[in-house]
């Protein structure tokens, strides 16, 4: 298991130093005492500035798309809860219907 995730960690260093110029000549400047600190680093670090702006934005996003969504809040008289009430139609569509997701 060791052996295949240090060959995956080398092929990913391998497209890094290939992609990312910033790392290829800061490497090549270092020369052989860079391979250590490179070791230590997680190959999401190897990424250009652009990606990790990219992967920083989708993460943004995701976390934007699973926020609660907007409307009504109320409060449970139970336990003080806070919930979200959405009116809509129910199954028939002729009754009007209340329902609360708790938070």
């Amino acid at each position: 298991a060791q052996g295949s995730a240090a060959r995956q960690s080398l092929l990913s260093l391998n497209t890094a130093l290939r992609t990312n110029a910033e790392l290829r000549s800061s490497s090549l400047a270092a020369g052989p005492s860079c391979a250590a600190k490179l070791a230590r680093q997680a190959p999401s670090e190897w990424a250009s500035a652009a990606l990790q702006e990219q992967r920083q934005r989708w993460a943004k996003e995701a976390l934007d798309a699973a926020r609660t969504p907007d409307g009504q809040h109320a409060i449970c008289p139970e336990c003080g809860g806070r919930a979200l009430v959405q009116c809509g139609r129910a199954g028939t569509g002729r009754a009007a219907r209340i329902s609360k997701q708790w938070a």
